[in-house]
């Protein structure tokens, strides 16, 4: 298995691209979440950015199997979505940065499509978002032991958070699901 992660980090920085991979993938996972057509080649572009040096095929390349694995997670029926952040090995201090940008590109990329409307949110994806925000100023101050364990909990409730969003705002965009048919108005025969 891919430690997407770490591949698309040495990728992106021998590229010396814009946008490192943790706020990349937020940035993405934000924009399949709010948007039906995902514009992937300026996705990329916006990551690499204009002055992109080095191996810019293969860090395209790269970011478009990145676009394709993810939303393959976020579309699953079994709830496979992870966001793509440091292992466990990493240290706590980068992981929590890591989760804080991963955080920031998210609610950016919800926010770039202009079509988030808050007020016709539920109360849950509302709270989220706010939650997510506050993740946003993560520091890892605190008991090395309990602020482990608190990031453990806030991969998982941001895993499930992001889920939620994705369903919801897919649902307001696709009233009968993805896949669905819209039922056909009946003819003037049929009526009569």
């Amino acid at each position: 298995m891919i430690d997407w992660y770490a591949h698309c980090s040495r990728v992106l920085e021998t590229a010396n691209a814009d946008l490192g991979f943790a706020e990349s993938h937020g940035l993405l996972c934000g924009r399949i979440c709010s948007e039906r057509d995902v514009d992937i080649e300026g996705w990329i572009s916006e990551v690499i950015g204009a002055e992109a040096e080095g191996e810019r095929e293969r860090c395209e390349a790269v970011l478009r199997a990145v676009s394709e694995e993810t939303r393959a997670r976020l579309e699953a029926p079994d709830f496979g979505f992870q966001p793509f952040l440091p292992d466990d090995e990493e240290s706590l201090a980068l992981r929590c940065s890591e989760l804080a940008r991963w955080c920031q590109g998210f609610l950016y990329g919800l926010g770039a499509s202009g079509r988030l409307d808050l007020e016709t949110l539920g109360d849950d994806v509302r709270e989220m978002l706010s939650d997510l925000s506050a993740i946003t100023a993560l520091g890892a101050g605190g008991e090395a032991e309990d602020v482990e364990r608190d990031y453990c909990e806030l991969v998982e409730y941001l895993r499930t958070g992001v889920m939620l969003i994705n369903e919801e705002l897919t649902h307001r965009s696709d009233p009968e699901g993805a896949g669905g048919s819209v039922s056909e108005c009946p003819t003037t025969e049929q009526v009569h």
